[in-house]
């Protein structure tokens, strides 16, 4: 045990990932006696939902996380900002937890992002950050080559403008039937290049069927960055 001095730092390994809820950290003398203590909300993984409409300033940013049922968590809120640290902050409103272990806040739309990756982040009420994600904003995504590909000659071209980096290491356009709620293809993962003007090719599977159609950008771990519904019509 060693000798404190003034403003002195202790440190509490973990050994695991903590559960989320409610803790209590207790500073403890050579007795084992309570100098002084203080709790803690421990919040699991940032789910972002809704990122494309946010991106448009169309509607909100969800971001929802487990935060346990205790109810004794203080109010928590999203705060949204470029990941260099550029721009504007964005920060939704208070909440206090229900109860339920998942807890879900939003972050208001404003104006159209600017293309990058985005951080957002869950705080308490007294400024501490708990839980944070990043994404990426792209603007522009349309599809070309439709015609083609739904003869199956070619591939679908997917494009897009992006910013600088990307927020999981990759990016991937799939097509979906709306009617069927189904993949019919997508592209392999690609890491694109720099900001700027960038396309995936969605290889055909064969003379697609008539119907309507969605293509969509997703990162590497699955979530919507924008999409883009297309029609092909009856030969």
């Amino acid at each position: 045990m060693g000798r404190l001095t003034k403003n002195q730092c202790l440190t509490l390994q973990s050994v695991s990932a903590l559960p989320p809820g409610e803790y209590r950290a207790a500073l403890l003398d050579a007795e084992g006696g309570e100098l002084v203590a203080s709790t803690f909300t421990v919040v699991g993984l940032l789910d972002l939902r809704n990122i494309p409409a946010w991106v448009t300033g169309q509607s909100g940013l969800q971001g929802c996380a487990d935060v346990g049922a205790s109810s004794a968590a203080p109010t928590l809120d999203l705060e949204v900002r470029r990941n260099d640290g550029r721009g504007e902050v964005t920060r939704g409103p208070r909440t206090a937890p229900n109860g339920d272990a998942k807890l879900c806040l939003t972050a208001p739309a404003h104006a159209r992002k600017e293309e990058g990756v985005y951080r957002a982040a869950v705080f308490d009420s007294a400024g501490g950050e708990l839980s944070r994600a990043t994404f990426d904003a792209v603007s522009g995504f349309a599809v070309r080559n439709v015609q083609i590909w739904s003869e199956g000659l070619g591939g679908l071209e997917t494009c897009f403008l992006k910013g600088a980096g990307l927020a999981t290491g990759a990016v991937r356009a799939r097509v979906l039937r709306l009617d069927q709620n189904a993949i019919v293809s997508e592209s392999a993962p690609s890491a694109v290049g720099d900001s700027g003007h960038q396309c995936l090719s969605v290889a055909s599977s064969g003379v697609a069927q008539p119907g309507e159609y969605r293509a969509i950008l997703v990162d590497g771990i699955g979530r919507e960055l924008a999409t883009a519904s297309f029609t092909v019509s009856a030969r």
